[in-house]
């Protein structure tokens, strides 16, 4: 999902404190952008409509193996129908299947789209960056929001699966530099 926000786009990249984002932005009359019905979450392509002059489109990434742990955290603690009774591997499997990738939302025809990009495992320092850039009028704190409780990341992989999100998100992991290890989030706000 997206909202559009006097002036400003967010595009909800899954798992990287978007809930918050977009409880902040309703709060202020933001507005629902959704892909469709069973995807609530906007690719950058739906927004294309609102290029126009004057427009800030923002999202957030965060490092992609610790986002399918969380992913897959929310989703069994949700109990979904579908994907909550998957083990990790399977729903990895799937995920990527699927397409259902951050690759997608920054994918380098939309990089020039985006007036800002932060990052989930600095969430609120990025946000008041944000917020002092683009939109003082919001608050400089955000609220927590959909937390996923996991382990951390690391534990949750093999070789095999590690590989797997390397490969699939390729892209993400080299635009913004992640190394599996290097940023932790399992008790971060989501």
């Amino acid at each position: 999902m997206g909202v559009l926000c006097e002036n400003l786009i967010f595009v909800h990249v899954p798992k990287t404190g978007g809930t918050s984002i977009e409880g902040v932005l309703r709060e202020h009359n933001g507005k629902l952008l959704m892909h469709n019905e069973l995807n609530r979450h906007a690719y950058p392509e739906d927004t294309q409509p609102l290029m126009g002059e004057g427009f800030i489109r923002f999202a957030f990434v965060r490092n992609p193996w610790d986002q399918f742990v969380s992913l897959w955290a929310s989703l069994r603690q949700t109990d979904h129908a579908e994907w909550g009774r998957l083990s990790f591997e399977e729903f990895v499997k799937r995920w990527i299947e699927k397409g259902n990738l951050q690759y997608r939302y920054f994918h380098p025809s939309f990089s020039k789209w985006y007036s800002f990009v932060g990052r989930f495992e600095r969430l609120q320092e990025d946000w008041k960056k944000f917020v002092d850039l683009y939109a003082k009028w919001l608050p400089a704190k955000l609220p927590v929001k959909n937390i996923s409780i996991h382990e951390d990341y690391q534990e949750c992989y093999t070789d095999t699966l590690r590989d797997m999100v390397t490969e699939a998100e390729a892209g993400v992991i080299n635009q913004f530099g992640y190394k599996f290890g290097s940023e932790h989030g399992n008790h971060h706000q989501e």
